[in-house]
This record gives C-alpha cells, structure tokens and sequence, in this order.
C-alpha cells in the first residue's frame, strides 16, 4: 500500500480514481511483491471493510482457503503489475489456484 500510494503521490496519474482497493504483502528493492501471513483472515477483514477489490501476492494465491462473497482476489507479482493492473493498462486476473 505504502509503494502504490507513493507512487501515486509522485505522479500525475489518479491511480485509485475513487475505488476502494486493498493491498496486502512484501515488497523487495526490485519491486516483487512477496507473501505474507494471514491472507485468510485478511480476506475477512477486508469483507467487512466492504472493499470489493483486493491485490495480494501471487505466491498466496494457494494459502487461501476461500473468498469471501463480494470480494475480489487478484494476485500481482510485482508493483509494476500492481500499478498496470490498477490503472486498466494491464486486464486483472483472478487467483483460480485456490486451496480449497
């Protein structure tokens, strides 16, 4: 979140545009996005937040048990895709490699 809203602040572009998006993992000097713990519960969270969209990394794609109705899951590799995926330059995929 903290990269993304950087770059937004750094450039022109409105990234966002008025949706509500969140984002969860790691995020390395080359700008890949790792995994994380907790996607589960954080999936939940998000839910309740009522946020319809969340990226996540795509080495969790496998940890997560379900999606909770009305959310969203799209797996980014790297803040580059992130930001290509936010923006509509990039079509979003959704993690089909469920563990469930």
């Amino acid at each position: 979140v903290l990269a993304l809203s950087i770059i937004e602040l750094a450039t022109k572009e409105d990234l966002l545009d008025g949706r509500k998006i969140a984002t969860t993992g790691t995020i390395n000097p080359g700008g890949f996005v790792g995994p994380i713990g907790g996607i589960n519960e954080k999936l939940i969270s998000v839910a309740r937040a009522g946020i319809p969209t969340v990226l996540v990394p795509s080495d969790n794609c496998l940890d997560i048990a379900s999606v909770p109705r009305g959310v969203t899951v799209i797996p980014v590799s790297t803040l580059e895709e992130a930001v290509a995926v936010i923006s509509g330059k990039k079509e979003a995929r959704v993690c089909t490699n469920l563990r469930a």
